[in-house]
């Protein structure tokens, strides 16, 4: 999240002056620091960083892997325990906030992916749909604003 915060300090004011731009936050601890980090710095700047305009923020508490089904997640943790630093179930079986090691996120993601692939519908994008339809909202807004000032062809 660091990086991702570094390069919204330097860059953001003037590409989103041009360009529909919408950040991705984690939801979880580092997710949330970096976005209210950048909140803090571009509102000291009177810089508008809005949340579902110019920032999407995902599962509370998890970080994007935590969008993937819970059964799914479970299993992954079942058949690769050393991929997770932590992981753990809650007393109905809910997947509870994880973490996946740095060097085997890429493993995870890449099992999920192949999941989702082979999935017979999207009923496993439950968590993934809103998210999506957020960014894609956020970006309407963005290119509306845009295009109101562009000068109207003739």
């Amino acid at each position: 999240m660091k990086q991702l915060e570094g390069f919204l300090k330097a860059v953001f004011e003037p590409i989103s002056a041009e360009r529909a731009l919408v950040s991705v936050f984690d939801g979880d601890e580092a997710g949330h620091r970096s976005r209210q980090n950048l909140q803090q710095y571009f509102g000291q700047k009177n810089i508008q960083f809005q949340p579902n305009i110019h920032y999407v923020s995902i599962r509370t508490g998890y970080a994007v892997e935590g969008l993937f089904p819970d059964a799914w997640l479970a299993e992954a943790y079942e058949q690769h325990p050393g991929w997770f630093d932590s992981f753990s179930v809650d007393a109905v079986g809910a997947v509870e906030p994880f973490v996946v090691k740095d060097r085997n996120k890429s493993n995870l993601q890449n099992l999920m992916r192949k999941q989702a692939d082979e999935a017979a519908n999207l009923e496993w994008a439950d968590r993934w749909l809103p998210v999506l339809n957020a960014i894609e909202t956020a970006l309407t807004k963005q290119l509306d604003k845009l295009n109101q000032g562009l000068p109207s062809a003739a």
